[in-house]
């Protein structure tokens, strides 16, 4: 049996108590900051995105409803909109302008699919 304060993953000893809770305190934050961004904005993050993805929240939480849009959008070619694209544009372009310097992580973010729909189970009485 390891000793009490020993850490697997760098497979060394903590020097105290505080220490260990304390990074174990940093890793829970972390994990339920990329649950809670993987269920609020629909992407699929891991620990690996989390500081990446920290520096976009300010953007995201108002484009992420138009990923597919994102996916689509060049800022050097703008006349390459259709009708409905140049709606959703003129409706956020102060959001979309502020995306620009992080498009290229951003289009490399995975949408989950939530359209998936649950089906209940059929139940038969007599």
């Amino acid at each position: 049996m390891p000793p009490a304060l020993y850490c697997v993953k760098t497979g060394e000893k903590y020097k105290s108590k505080d220490e260990m809770l304390s990074l174990r305190r940093e890793n829970d934050n972390k994990k339920q900051k990329v649950r809670y961004w993987r269920k609020q904005y629909g992407y699929d993050l891991s620990l690996d995105d989390y500081d990446k993805f920290k520096e976009i929240t300010h953007v995201i939480r108002y484009v992420y409803k138009h990923h597919d849009f994102l996916l689509k959008y060049d800022p050097e070619i703008p006349e390459k909109l259709n009708k409905e694209d140049l709606e959703i544009y003129v409706k956020n372009h102060k959001f979309f302008k502020k995306t620009i310097p992080h498009l290229k992580y951003i289009k490399s973010l995975k949408k989950i699919n939530t359209n998936e729909k649950k089906l209940d189970p059929i139940v038969i009485t007599f």
